[in-house]
């Protein structure tokens, strides 16, 4: 079952003001902009019961077509457990059902429901318009830069943390 939202939690994301200093701070900016974002896609995504975790596996079952469970998590980068717990709710509100497969009974392959569908085309709308909430004070210039920076930022991340490992 997704999470509900904190109300309170809201309220404290809604605060405008911000000093000078700290809005001169990328990582700043860029985090509180991340966590904005975020409770927004949550709050948005609530009326159908889904999390971002579980739109993203909607998402790739839509690309990818029917995964088990397992590959649907390595690909994803997902563990397993969590990866249970995101399969059981979406199957709870029949957003995807699983189904054995005929060649291997232990293998259950992981298929999006035509509501499943419908559900994914509802998020893309919000996620579509909270993109463009976000960055309409940029300039349909900056807006492309800024889209094209963020994957090899993601990369720049990993790259980051992969190094922490070492």
């Amino acid at each position: 079952m997704p999470p509900k939202v904190n109300v309170d939690s809201l309220k404290n994301l809604k605060q405008t003001r911000i000093h000078p200093a700290l809005r001169a701070s990328f990582l700043y900016c860029f985090h509180k902009a991340s966590v904005r974002y975020s409770a927004f896609i949550v709050h948005a995504f609530s009326k159908y019961r889904i999390i971002p975790a579980q739109y993203g596996v909607l998402k790739f079952l839509n690309v990818a077509g029917p995964l088990s469970q397992i590959t649907l998590g390595d690909e994803m980068g997902i563990d397993k457990a969590t990866m249970v717990k995101l399969i059981d709710g979406l199957e709870n509100e029949r957003y995807i059902r699983r189904v054995g497969n005929k060649k291997d009974r232990r293998i259950k392959l992981i298929y999006m429901t035509p509501k499943g569908h419908q559900i994914l085309q509802k998020s893309r709308q919000i996620i579509n318009s909270a993109e463009e909430r976000l960055l309409s004070s940029l300039s349909t210039t900056h807006k492309d830069v800024v889209k094209k920076a963020m994957p090899l930022l993601l990369e720049s991340s990993i790259q980051m943390i992969q190094d922490i490992k070492k």
